[in-house]
């Protein structure tokens, strides 16, 4: 498979969101437990796509044919370069941000902010189990294509019973190991293998512009309706629209602007992003320097400000990540591979 720029671009995207979401939410409530309300907040609408987009890009980028070899190789890579490094930095926020003893490395209730990473390991060794039962049975893809979709209806009805039994505790086992949230979007990353696998027949739904404009409005009339999370099909009408643009658009994401080389390299490094800007939210907040945004939030300040927030952000956590990377190669290779 050729290396798609749109989709490092989408990665960026979606990374660049979630540093959005974060520097709002946190500036606004500060980890006291308000949430966010303002229907056409960038904030917002991000949260109806921005984590369904990155496991479905992920479910995109897993599939293949997985012989022991492979199977082996890919496990390994995911649990030393994406586990082992949550792992780590985990750590080391919880040393740097809410030390109370050796206790509060391990057991403390800000260890749910890496959920991620480690969720989306738990889905891609389902899916690498899966792919190697495939390959060793020789299913042909409608056997696959049938597990598979069955396998979503299950999620899917996971979902619906998790959200059944209300606001889990933080000990509870759900919780505590993230399967909760592993259920709810390891949904997006099994429709994201469908995608691969069918990777033509999932494209024509952009040439049909009566699909795709159907499409984006469900997901707005979604924004409308519910300023919250929403269920599979409005999230995963975002992911298909906000895809579906960028696919549009992939000459560009391929082409040398600014824009273009900007995100698609930030959608190259969104682990390191991810992982450190965790760390640096929380010294601005205990700072107070994110109090400003409340005044902004909902206005038409708001993007330009948080933007260009985000954006410096997620660029000082790269350069942190190359810096260590060169004069600390050592450690940066213990962490990373």
């Amino acid at each position: 498979m050729p290396r798609f720029k749109h989709i490092d671009a989408l990665r960026g995207l979606a990374i660049l969101l979630v540093v959005y979401v974060h520097l709002v939410n946190y500036g606004l409530f500060s980890f006291k437990g308000g949430w966010l309300d303002c229907a056409w907040s960038p904030a917002v609408i991000g949260l109806k796509f921005r984590m369904p987009l990155f496991f479905f890009l992920s479910g995109l980028l897993a599939y293949g044919i997985y012989t022991p070899v492979k199977f082996r190789k890919r496990v390994v890579n995911r649990l030393r370069k994406q586990l082992w490094p949550t792992i780590v930095v985990c750590l080391l926020f919880n040393g740097l941000c809410y030390w109370d003893g050796w206790h509060s490395l391990i057991y403390n209730k800000h260890n749910d902010q890496y959920w991620f990473t480690q969720s989306l390991v738990q889905i891609f060794l389902l899916y690498a189990v899966m792919a190697r039962i495939f390959d060793a049975t020789k299913a042909s893809m409608r056997t696959q294509t049938i597990v598979l979709a069955a396998t979503i209806a299950i999620l899917l009805g996971g979902e619906i019973w998790i959200t059944s039994l209300g606001k889990l505790p933080n000990h509870h086992f759900l919780q505590y190991s993230y399967l909760n949230r592993t259920v709810a979007y390891g949904q997006f990353f099994m429709l994201g293998v469908l995608a691969r696998m069918w990777w033509d027949r999932f494209h024509v739904i952009f040439e049909q512009y009566w699909i795709y404009i159907l499409i984006t409005a469900y997901f707005i009339a979604g924004c409308i309706v519910d300023f919250g999370y929403t269920g599979l099909p409005t999230r995963m009408a975002g992911v298909v629209a906000v895809y579906g643009a960028f696919w549009f658009s992939r000459n560009f994401w391929g082409g040398e602007s600014f824009l273009a080389r900007g995100l698609s390299a930030l959608g190259r490094h969104t682990l390191p992003v991810y992982l450190y800007h965790y760390i640096g939210l929380h010294f601005l907040m205990k700072s107070g320097w994110l109090a400003g945004l409340k005044s902004i939030y909902g206005g038409w300040w708001e993007i330009p400000v948080v933007t260009l927030l985000a954006l410096t952000m997620a660029l000082v956590c790269v350069l942190i990540d190359k810096f260590i990377k060169r004069t600390m190669n050592p450690i940066h290779t213990l962490v990373y591979g």
